[in-house]
């Protein structure tokens, strides 16, 4: 019945597409002086590696209509409505748009805006090997929900082009590969134009993550040798900020690292975490110097440092006061290990897998997996021998919290849910079948909640959802 319906789709699709032509404008070029911008996301220019489609593929048009996603009752027994194929016009909260791919660039600081790039089959089918399709910058109006091209501004690869938001709510568009930036009014395609000085300093300044949060102490980190096999050996080197060096230390592996990258993390003022080092991660501590502490064998008393033995931290405000997790890269040959600084206790946890993120943002709650049935539980970090709740069940290990840690949403595969946290109040409860969803952002004023939906949660034939927060 599945394929039925498919093909008459797909045939649907090609009949539509046979009778659309399209055109693209060029923006008239003229002269601007410079305005506030906002900081861009964080992702913006991220490169998301994807497999190259193959060319003789038959990929389904966009005039192919998703259907939208239906919230569910407050009831959890009550059982999902059947997916109907719906309107081209969709409204708020479901599915905004179709497209071979897409990729969420950001929000306007008054949350009316959202930015992003919208891939055809044709993008899919001349994107380069290793790399993410390109496609056109699309804009979500939440006020009118509708949306808008900028037909100016399409890229053959994902990154050639960025989007960003003046303090007014006007969009900004970097061109990388020409060097130019571009200013005008949202969804006012003629209404852009050239700036000829760059913008005014951004909102955010990107932080210097080789000093200590308390800003007395520094590393810095350096390419000692280039060895076969992309082996490399580096020194790390923690001294007062004034220069006194404490510790000097080599360390060999296989990772690169940027150029403002320190190369590891600090955990607390004075302890710095070195987690990519080959034989295991290693913590420089201010008021241990000349020492390089092995966390496996020093911390949490192995025999040997294991290569199948990864480790996640969370850093804390004071020294001795943040929490180290032993893991089992080789699912359940051991259980996850807790190690509390401020006593020096080992915890054996009842779980064997972490989440994705296994640590809330403000590093306040543990969030760990139990493989069958897919559930994710939580417990207060600090908290030994503590209570475990049920934070989802059914989680495809996607969790998004909001910026204050109140709210979070829970990709369960068919469905999306809005919930508080950590308390689990349902805000809203949507079924997406039969696409895979996974939350991607919120908008700045909290109202709304965007999903990336596709089938069998792949990256091609997407779905772009908006839930709104007064709509259940």
């Amino acid at each position: 019945m599945k394929t039925l319906i498919f093909n008459c789709l797909v045939i649907i699709a090609l009949a539509a597409l046979a009778a659309c032509t399209s055109e693209e404008s060029t923006p008239a070029v003229s002269e601007t002086s410079a305005v506030e911008v906002t900081a861009p996301a964080a992702n913006d220019r991220e490169t998301t590696w994807v497999e190259t489609p193959e060319s003789s593929a038959s990929w389904p048009t966009l005039t192919v209509d998703f259907p939208t996603a239906t919230p569910l009752p407050t009831a959890t027994s009550t059982p999902l409505p059947t997916p109907t194929i719906t309107p081209t016009s969709i409204p708020i909260p479901n599915l905004v748009v179709r497209g071979a791919h897409i990729n969420v660039s950001n929000w306007s600081p008054d949350s009316q805006w959202l930015a992003y790039w919208l891939s055809t089959d044709e993008d899919l089918k001349n994107v380069a090997p290793n790399n993410s399709p390109g496609g056109m910058l699309h804009l979500l109006d939440t006020q009118s929900e509708e949306n808008c091209a900028l037909p100016q501004f399409h890229t053959t690869a994902w990154g050639q082009m960025s989007a960003t938001w003046s303090a007014d709510s006007r969009l900004i568009v970097q061109d990388w590969d020409r060097n130019e930036q571009w200013y005008g009014q949202p969804c006012q395609p003629d209404s852009f134009v050239r700036l000829t000085e760059p913008p005014m300093p951004l909102a955010e300044q990107v932080e210097d993550r080789s000093r200590s949060p308390d800003g007395r102490l520094r590393t810095t980190l350096e390419l000692q040798e280039e060895e076969e096999e992309h082996w490399r050996t580096m020194l790390t080197t923690l001294r007062q900020e004034g220069g006194e060096e404490i510790t000097a230390v080599t360390w060999r592996t296989q990772a690169t690292f940027a150029e403002d990258d320190p190369g590891g993390e600090w955990l607390s003022p004075t302890q710095f975490f070195i987690r990519l080092a080959d034989g295991g991660p290693l913590l420089l501590d201010a008021n241990r110097p000349g020492q390089a502490i092995n966390v496996q064998t020093d911390l949490f008393g192995l025999a040997q440092p294991a290569e199948d033995r990864g480790v996640a931290a969370a850093p804390g405000p004071s020294p001795d006061s943040f929490y180290l997790l032993l893991l089992s890269n080789r699912f359940y040959t051991a259980p996850i290990q807790l190690y509390h600084a401020s006593s020096g206790l080992i915890e054996s946890l009842p779980y064997y897998l972490p989440a994705w993120l296994p640590f809330s943002p403000d590093y306040q709650w543990l969030i760990l997996y139990e493989r069958d049935g897919n559930d994710f539980w939580m417990r207060r970090l600090a908290d030994v021998d503590g209570v475990w709740q049920l934070l989802g069940e059914e989680v495809s290990n996607n969790l998004l919290w909001n910026e204050e840690v109140t709210e979070i949403a829970l990709s369960q595969f068919y469905q999306i849910t809005w919930q508080t946290f950590p308390e689990g109040e349902i805000i809203g409860q949507w079924s997406t079948e039969p696409l895979d969803i996974r939350a991607v952002g919120w908008s700045p004023d909290g109202r709304f909640l965007v999903g990336v939906g596709s089938p069998n949660g792949g990256r091609y034939h997407q779905a772009l959802f908006l839930f709104a927060r007064d709509q259940r």
